[in-house]
């Protein structure tokens, strides 16, 4: 009987790996364009350990410029989504700073009424 991790190796194996990997960063870029943060956080996680599992062995070559143009694909969802999650992250610090001004505005307000 074969050792099931040797068949971990196999060409259709590979390819499923890999297209759980194109999943899960199409996946990703999705949940940014929700800005569904969480999620993305844990896929994102979880993505990297599939990435990590994928290349702990050697790549069959019959897929590698498949592979090569995903990863280029890849890449640029990546960007796409740093520049979302920053944007983001911009948006709640100008929302912050109004919040606080706001309730700056508020407390003087209420200040004034006591006296």
């Amino acid at each position: 009987m074969d050792n099931p991790e040797k068949n971990d190796n196999t060409e259709s194996n590979q390819a499923l790996a890999w297209s759980r990997i194109v999943a899960a960063s199409d996946q990703l870029a999705q949940l940014a364009e929700q800005k569904n943060w969480d999620k993305l956080g844990r896929l994102q996680v979880e993505r990297d350990r599939l990435i990590e599992h994928f290349f702990s062995s050697e790549t069959r070559p019959e897929l590698i410029t498949g592979i090569q143009a995903d990863i280029r694909k890849i890449c640029e969802q990546d960007r796409r989504i740093i520049q979302m999650v920053t944007d983001n992250r911009a948006q709640l610090g100008a929302e912050a700073l109004h919040l606080r001004a706001m309730k700056n505005r508020i407390e003087q307000y209420l200040s004034t009424e006591d006296h």
